[in-house]
């Protein structure tokens, strides 16, 4: 897929960054009070880790975002009830967690036959694997990987390394790397 139907926010932990929740007020048009967001978190849906950060990321959201929020239960939902399901929200959220898993429900739900065309729509901010699941070296929409959770926040052989604190701002052919979000 060509980057100039996206507009995406990469990053390692991207709730609460105050440049990133502008940047989609910006591109909606609309006040963050009035912005509902589809979740996806199955990225951990077999996972024993402890998850307290996904609580306060739920929380988080909760209180940045006024309009409805709701999950999108990829495993749950058949994919066309999934794609109208999607089409009436803002954005999609999607969070971290183990990125082969994430890519595996992805593939076994048909998610990854619609992701195309809800990119092309819609506004994606990724968490971690929510992002890395995007890159090169696993859907293959981007043309670069995603390195997240890192100690410097850097580009090199076409991987964008980043700091809990860093992300990028892909806004169709454009990229803008951000290495304090807050």
């Amino acid at each position: 897929m060509k980057r100039e139907k996206m507009r995406l926010i990469l990053a390692s932990a991207p709730e609460g960054k105050e440049k990133f929740i502008r940047q989609i007020e910006k591109w909606l048009g609309k006040s963050r009070a009035d912005i509902s967001v589809c979740l996806i978190n199955e990225a951990l849906a077999q996972s024993d880790d402890d998850c307290r950060w996904l609580l306060s990321a739920f929380s988080s959201l909760a209180t940045t975002f006024g309009g409805k929020l709701t999950f999108a239960n990829l495993r749950a939902v058949a994919p066309e009830q999934l794609k109208t399901k999607m089409l009436g929200y803002d954005l999609i959220w999607c969070f971290g967690g183990y990125t082969d898993e994430l890519l595996e429900t992805f593939e076994k739900t048909g998610f990854s036959e619609l992701l195309p065309e809800l990119l092309a729509g819609k506004i994606w901010v990724g968490l971690s694997a929510g992002a890395c699941v995007l890159a090169k070296n696993y859907l293959g929409l981007l043309d670069f990987a995603i390195s997240p959770h890192e100690k410097v926040t850097l580009f090199k052989e076409n991987t964008y390394f980043l700091t809990d604190s860093a992300g990028l701002i892909v806004d169709n052919h454009e990229i803008l790397l951000i290495e304090n979000a807050v």
